[in-house]
């Protein structure tokens, strides 16, 4: 092969001219570098993207025609991502008039929120950062439909909600369990869909057709909130670590939504440094010590009496890491406070075993805490002989002697809070066509509903103290 050396340093010293005027001259660097080759490519760029938006409006022209003007507002707001060329511009202004003069028209709902177990469609990750989560709702959900088949697609490979629902359409399920993840859930839920869906993250939706089911902790501060009323406290001291924003601004939000005649106070006590120190300036006891260590001076006499601290305060509700909360009860009771009750809504659960290893250290807290989990470490307790001074006899669980080595190496092991949504998810759409009753027990706990089948896990409680681990009523 013959190479033309002559013809290679030719062009090379014209690039390297180029780049030196280019250097010079920046605000001529596009026009330079622009080549033929470039403009045609940023032609056909601009055509498909024109024949992309061109496909967009012909379906929100047959949207209008069949006047489903959810499905109309939703290709307007992917057209509308987008620069229109001027040929597009009068139909697109067409229909941005149609939907703006429907604007708080109500829609007659075709569908309401039922489980049609036909076609059930699941809209999970698959793949990805969420990948295992995926995978263990599907294992949940496949659990509660052993002798069906059911299709799935892998949420993870679409950029956005809306071509989610362009596959969705096509393959016209009788139901849907789904999507997972927040973000997509929630645009999902701005379809009007027409297909009862079982959201699995909480979402707001104006859709009777649609509802959610999360076992989140966040999902279940409302319900505490109530409760704490009508356990008649009054005052309040809510611990929180840096990380836990979500969840105290739930907690405040609902709180602040009781009537004022229900209400009661709440004092924030965010943790900076450390438990011991945070308890300490919230209760008064800084101040105490201060005033004795002033009056010992003044007297010039030695003070035997101990640090005082306030006695307003009637429950002290923590959202705390496991190590962290088991902290609270020991500090309450230095200051001479056990008549304060702690109540520890976890930020995250540790592993059955250390949580079963740990029981005889926990001291009077009160701990909110999901069944699955709970059956869990019975197991593990109920394997354990050493461990008999667990208080197991009390806890509405399956006894030492039922306990068998499947389940010891199934449940403990590899039932999480993902597979137990799916499980749980799967029994809830069943028995709310099967059965008259608004609320049933779970792997999660009590789940109800009302007459709208807006669904709610309520929150269990179990007694923390020196090795005892018992149900509380709420």
């Amino acid at each position: 092969m013959k190479i033309d050396f002559q013809g290679r340093k030719k062009h090379w010293l014209y690039g390297l001219t180029a780049t030196i005027a280019l250097s010079f001259t920046p605000c001529l660097a596009a026009d330079v570098l622009e080549t033929p080759e470039s403009r045609v490519a940023n032609s056909a760029g601009q055509q498909i993207l024109w024949l992309d938006l061109e496909i967009l409006l012909l379906k929100a022209e047959l949207a209008q025609k069949n006047g489903a003007l959810q499905e109309v507002r939703a290709y307007l707001t992917e057209i509308h991502k987008n620069p229109i060329p001027p040929f597009l511009q009068a139909r697109l202004g067409e229909l941005d008039a149609y939907s703006q003069a429907q604007e708080g028209t109500p829609e007659v709902a075709k569908q309401a929120f039922e489980f049609k177990p036909e076609n059930p469609l699941i809209l999970l990750p698959l793949s990805g950062p969420y990948q295992a989560a995926g995978e263990q709702v599907l294992a949940g959900l496949k659990s509660g439909f052993p002798d069906k088949e059911l299709q799935v697609i892998d949420t993870a490979i679409y950029d956005n909600a809306f071509e989610l629902w362009e596959l969705v359409k096509l393959i016209k399920p009788s139901f849907i369990f789904g999507p997972l993840r927040p973000e997509f859930a929630q645009e999902f839920a701005a379809f009007d869909t027409q297909i009862p869906t079982l959201m699995l993250n909480e979402i707001t939706t104006n859709h009777s057709y649609v509802k959610y089911f999360t076992p989140s902790r966040t999902a279940q501060i409302p319900g505490l909130v109530k409760l704490i009323q009508k356990n008649g406290f009054h005052r309040v001291l809510l611990l929180s670590a840096g990380n836990q924003l979500a969840q105290t601004q739930a907690f405040l939000q609902a709180q602040a939504q009781l009537p004022p005649d229900m209400s009661y106070e709440v004092l924030q006590a965010p943790i900076k440094v450390s438990i011991d120190q945070t308890l300490e300036q919230h209760l008064g006891a800084l101040l105490s010590e201060s005033r004795r260590v002033w009056l010992q001076k003044t007297l010039d006499e030695h003070l035997e009496e101990g640090v005082r601290a306030r006695q307003d305060i009637d429950l002290v509700l923590s959202f705390l890491p496991f190590r962290s909360a088991m902290q609270v009860s020991p500090i309450l009771s230095f200051y001479h406070l056990n008549s304060v009750a702690h109540l520890w809504v976890p930020t995250g659960l540790p592993s059955v075993e250390i949580f079963s290893a740990n029981l005889p250290f926990w001291q009077e807290t009160q701990a909110m805490l999901p069944k699955f989990y709970v059956d869990q470490v019975a197991a593990t307790i109920a394997a354990n002989p050493s461990q008999s001074s667990f208080d197991t006899a009390k806890l509405p669980l399956t006894s030492a002697e039922t306990v068998d080595k499947e389940t010891l190496n199934s449940s403990v092991h590899t039932v999480g809070i993902f597979y137990a949504l799916g499980q749980v998810a799967a029994e809830i759409v069943q028995k709310m066509t099967a059965s008259p009753l608004q609320q049933m027990p779970t792997s999660l706990g009590q789940v109800q509903w009302d007459v709208d089948k807006n669904i709610q896990l309520t929150p269990s409680f179990y007694w923390l103290d020196k090795g005892s681990f018992t149900q509380q009523n709420p």
